[in-house]
């Protein structure tokens, strides 16, 4: 966030050493605070030195779309209802980003972020004998798990899939759990999570 001269300076010196692309992380949450202004900047400091970029684009279920404001921008922009988790204790949590809504919500602000740079800075290859844009979508959800029924539901059947049987569930964890329905991830004697961090 320092001047555009700054900025751009540092640009053609790197371009100058021989790098023609940069990977930026270009978040949902850059877009909204300050209406593109961040976005649109880098862009057109990057053209202005000669390099592509490659952005990052995500928009990140735990930051990004958390509850209040956001969570309405989200409907607002992408036409969606988020849904969110809750934590260990049952407090509210950051959005389900599994969920259907959370994967439009990253999928629709790709879509717009590639409509509003389709002629500037953006790095593009041939690919099917044309020049397309390249994006790199995020992987860092940073999520630490659900604790909400669907979520619990979903650990159930991934433990059925991993053990099949309550008895190779007990043996691989050392414990004597009546069924694999009885797992709660809320119960804090199976899983003491603070105690894990210590």
């Amino acid at each position: 966030k320092s001047s555009d001269d700054v900025v751009l300076r540092d640009l053609r010196r790197l371009r100058g050493m021989g790098f023609n692309t940069l990977l930026l992380d270009h978040e949902w949450s850059q877009a909204i605070d300050g209406n593109w202004r961040w976005l649109d900047r880098s862009h057109r400091l990057a053209a202005q030195a000669g390099m592509k970029l490659l952005p990052w684009l995500s928009a990140k279920g735990w930051c990004d779309i958390e509850a209040g404001d956001r969570a309405k921008l989200a409907r607002k922009w992408f036409g969606v209802e988020i849904p969110y988790g809750q934590s260990q204790d049952g407090s509210p949590a950051a959005p389900l980003i599994y969920d259907e809504a959370v994967l439009t919500a990253g999928s629709q602000y790709a879509i717009r972020y590639l409509e509003r740079y389709a002629s500037t800075a953006l790095l593009r290859l041939d690919w099917k004998s044309a020049p397309r844009p390249v994006i790199s979508l995020s992987v860092e959800s940073a999520w630490i798990g659900g604790f909400d029924p669907r979520s619990i539901a979903l650990f159930r059947k991934w433990l059925a899939d991993k053990y099949h049987d309550v008895g190779k569930l007990n043996a691989a964890w050392g414990t004597t759990v009546a069924s694999l329905d009885a797992i709660d991830p809320r119960d804090v004697t199976l899983f003491d999570y603070r105690a894990h961090v210590a």
